[in-house]
């Protein structure tokens, strides 16, 4: 499931880290690497990020740098080569930097899977939740951008998934590998720490019901302590407070309508399977593994809709809530199980189909550029308004694109000239459809057949896995149980 997920991810991958965030965290690794130390550029900081010795940090977690260290690494030896070809050394490295992201977010389709399955034990049912994550989520879009979500989304899936899974087969090192699962999450992004308190408290309950005894539960919780004291020191070495991370978040609870009802920000508009993942959960919320994933959606969704930066910067849709949504399709593996099936596997299959229509813009095109190109702001003005959405801004840009790049690579010349100039690869390539191969078609760093003949090569090797799927699950009884 992971390698088809993944696959998919490499052929429609992109080539930017998206946001200045990004590239902040890109930074703190190049100083890891280059220097043995933690501050970045002043330039691509802000006066709170401004720590007690007067260098600048980085007020993220540093998970997200740390992981992008081997492909920093591994870029530079390409850059060196291609970027005389391309005069944007530094792009490239950024581009394998982004890429690396795609291994993440497949990642969590794989382990999003093994909890389905782990509540379920109906393989049929969890692969087609799986394939719903995968590419009727934000995960997919996600997946192209330097964004540490994919990342955080891997450690929530692997911890929940190792909670449930470790707790019913009393399996030390499973509930280690929840633990790490956690502890990556909230070495990633501050805030999940809030799910690492639900999951152990989470734990307690278990072993007051005598499903877990203290010795495990021990075990796991001082993994999660362990986590918390690196977090503490290093906010004690940045900042001269271990609670202190840089971020001053504002409060306003506006995220409420934002995350609900915005055309901004709706988790029902832009992963509307999701819901159908939440509804079947509430139906099994008396279960222990429900009220384990329920508590940490129910948690994080509150607090993020309590910031005044509730969207994010630059996002297509809810981009906080992006972790979550492994939690929230993972219930889907229990959909053979409702009452009326055909008509909970007609409203799925609606669901789905709309779901993946939605992540479609985004995919084909940068959001970015597409904010530039439409000359909307960023930023909503109104929560409600539709015309400035990101959905609606990507959309436009997406039919506009598409037939321009079919026109260019059918000989027509493109708004630019791909060789070097005094501007940026971003902007020399702005008219391009955001996959990678195509970015280097216009650069002439590859031919167009050569572009094609990957491309194919990859779509090929997706059907012939999603067919070697489909004829497993078929084959296996235990996917036809009789509920």
């Amino acid at each position: 499931m992971s390698i088809l997920a993944w696959i998919v991810y490499a052929a429609t991958a992109g080539g930017s880290l998206a946001t200045a965030d990004a590239v902040a965290m890109l930074e703190q690794a190049k100083s890891i690497v280059d220097r043995g130390a933690l501050d970045i550029p002043a330039e691509w900081s802000l006066p709170e990020w401004r720590g007690v010795d007067g260098k600048y940090y980085s007020p993220f977690g540093i998970g997200q740098s740390v992981y992008d260290i081997p492909w920093l690494l591994a870029g530079r030896p390409i850059a060196k080569v291609g970027g005389r070809r391309s005069g944007d050394a530094d792009a490239l490295s950024k581009a394998l930097v982004a890429f690396g992201n795609s291994f993440l977010a497949a990642a969590s389709v794989g382990f999003a899977f093994l909890l389905g399955w782990t509540i379920s034990l109906d393989r049929r049912a969890t692969a087609m939740a799986a394939l719903a994550l995968a590419f009727g989520t934000l995960l997919w879009p996600y997946s192209k951008y330097g964004f540490n979500a994919p990342l955080v989304a891997f450690g929530l899936t692997v911890g929940v998934f190792g909670f449930v899974r470790g707790t019913a087969t009393r399996s030390t090192w499973t509930l280690v590998l929840g633990a790490v699962g956690f502890s990556i999450a909230l070495l990633t992004r501050h805030e999940l720490i809030l799910a690492s308190v639900v999951a152990v408290i989470w734990l307690l309950i278990e072993v007051r019901h005598a499903r877990l005894d203290w010795k495990r539960f021990i075990i796991a919780a001082a993994t999660i302590g362990a986590a918390l004291v690196v977090w503490a020191s290093l906010n004690y070495v940045r900042f001269g407070n271990p609670l202190r991370t840089g971020h001053r978040p504002g409060f306003s609870f506006v995220g409420v309508a934002g995350f609900t009802i915005s055309p901004w920000g709706s988790v029902l508009l832009y992963s509307p399977v999701a819901i159908a993942g939440l509804l079947i959960a509430w139906r099994h919320r008396k279960e222990p593994w429900c009220r384990l994933v329920l508590g940490i959606v129910v948690v994080l969704s509150v607090f993020y809709a309590s910031l005044d930066d509730w969207l994010g910067t630059r996002s297509y849709g809810p981009r906080y809530l992006v972790p979550l949504l492994p939690l929230m399709i993972a219930p889907l593996a229990l959909w053979r199980r409702a009452d009326h099936l055909r008509a909970v596997t007609l409203a799925i299959a609606i669901l789905l189909a709309l779901s993946v229509v939605v992540q479609l813009p985004p995919v084909l095109v940068e959001i970015s550029r597409a904010r530039i190109a439409s000359g909307k702001p960023s930023r909503p003005e109104q929560i409600l308004e539709w015309n400035s959405s990101p959905l609606v801004v990507t959309t436009r840009r997406a039919i506009v694109a598409v037939p321009e790049n079919i026109a260019y690579l059918s000989g027509a010349p493109p708004p630019s000239s791909p060789r070097p100039t005094g501007t940026s690869l971003g902007e020399r390539v702005a008219f391009s459809l955001d996959f990678w191969w195509l970015y280097l078609v216009y650069l002439r760093a590859i031919s167009l057949r050569v572009a094609i003949l990957v491309v194919a090569a990859m779509t090929l090797a997706a059907a012939v896995l999603a067919r070697l799927l489909w004829i497993d699950l078929g084959s296996d009884p235990k996917s036809d149980l009789n509920h």
